[in-house]
């Protein structure tokens, strides 16, 4: 339904297939103007990091005792192995599948010179990328 109503606005808007204006720069742009800048950017994407990790360590770390189940009480892995088997059969069709579409989208507006498909921006071709971390 997200892809559908996706195309259809690319076709309804008959958007370019080019993301960006064709301009070109009077000068070329630096990546870092003073070299402070670096350390600020590097420090930046190291916090970033740790706060996006945080929570995914936390989690890992609340499970572990878990896996080594007390004498009285039941496996874990009763439980955890038919959970995973069954993500992985949900997960790995839909990553295969959303890459095949992802492939041919890409690869049927590269071929399609001044057709239909060639409005379909390069970009599109990402969108069914979204679909496993959806499902």
């Amino acid at each position: 339904l997200i892809c559908g109503s996706l195309w259809w606005l690319v076709f309804r808007k008959r958007l370019d297939t080019a993301v960006l204006p064709n301009r070109r720069l009077s000068r070329p742009v630096p990546l870092f103007a003073r070299p402070w800048q670096g350390f600020s950017a590097g420090l930046l994407l190291l916090i970033f990091t740790a706060f996006l990790v945080s929570p995914l360590l936390a989690i890992i770390l609340r499970g572990l005792p878990a896996l080594w189940p007390m004498a009285d009480t039941p496996s874990i892995y009763q439980q955890l192995l038919p959970a995973t088997a069954r993500s992985l059969f949900i997960a790995i069709p839909a990553g295969l599948g959303s890459v095949l579409v992802a492939l041919l989208t890409l690869a049927a507006a590269n071929r399609a010179r001044r057709r239909w498909l060639a409005i379909v921006p390069t970009v599109t071709g990402y969108l069914p990328l979204i679909v496993p971390p959806l499902v």
